[in-house]
């Protein structure tokens, strides 16, 4: 839902001023969100494992 609105408020208020449209790309757009959750879940799990390990973090 959040990816939605986002992408709402810039078709309305970011690109429609300039004249510009958003392409309708179904398949792009769940394979963005898909990959976007995983690879935000990975990169969580991993932070939390390292807390919970008491290993070194690395912010690279």
């Amino acid at each position: 839902m959040i990816y939605g609105s986002l992408r709402m408020f810039q078709s309305r208020r970011v690109f429609g001023p300039l004249g510009l449209e958003m392409r309708r790309n179904r398949f792009g757009y769940l394979a963005y969100l898909l990959g976007d959750q995983v690879l935000c879940s990975y990169a969580s799990l991993v932070g939390y494992v390292q807390f919970l390990t008491g290993s070194a973090r690395r912010w690279k």
